[in-house]
Order: structure tokens, then sequence, then C-alpha cells
């Protein structure tokens, strides 16, 4: 899988808000998956198949606590993301650099012309 292919997986998981929800949770440290469903009023196999998708991305890892499950948030793919983010940025930042410099150009031929 190429690094669009997988960011395109990474922005899927992001644009939903429980599984954004359940990042913000696990960013303030892991949290066993009982934990994190009792915060949501969905099934716990809801809660399991977000998780799935966030854990298929590598924006959270399960490891094995004794009988329990815990999730942690790993920082990787979010800082793929914000570096994906902060280059669309750049972009349309010199699109707009360039619009403003055509119409300070446009409006000085305007006055010129007058």
């Amino acid at each position: 899988m190429n690094r669009e292919q997988k960011m395109d997986r990474v922005f899927h998981a992001l644009a939903d808000s429980t599984r954004r929800a359940i990042l913000r949770g696990i960013a303030r440290g892991p949290r066993s998956v009982g934990q994190i469903a009792s915060r949501f009023p969905l099934s716990l196999a809801a809660v399991s198949k977000h998780l799935h998708v966030l854990e298929s991305t590598g924006l959270i890892r399960r490891d094995r606590d004794g009988q329990r499950f815990l999730c942690s948030l790993r920082l990787a793919p979010l800082e793929e993301a914000d570096q994906v983010i902060r280059e669309l940025g750049a972009h349309w930042e010199s699109r707009l650099d360039e619009l403003e410099a055509y119409l300070r150009e446009r409006k000085g031929e305007e006055r010129s012309g007058e």
C-alpha cells in the first residue's frame, strides 16, 4: 500500500466523530476496550468495529494486558496526516498570494486606464 492509500484510510478513519472521540480519550493514556466502550451509547460490538478501523490504519495499537486489551495512540499516522494538511495549506497559501498579486495588478491597470 502506498502513502496516498494509507492517508486515504487515515482520513477515512478520522472522518467519523466517534473515532475522533475515541482517539481523544486514548490520547490521555492507554484505555481498555471496556473503558472506551463505557463512554459511548453504542454496543461493545460497534465500539470494537471502530477500534478495528483505527487499528487497521495504525492510529492505535492494542496490547494484551492479562485478560484485557489496552488501546494506545500511535502518533506516526497523525504526524503524516498533519504533513499532508500542511502541504495542502502551503499550496493554497501560495495560490492566494498569486491571486492577491493579480488583483493588485488589475487594480493598478484600472487606475492607469481612468
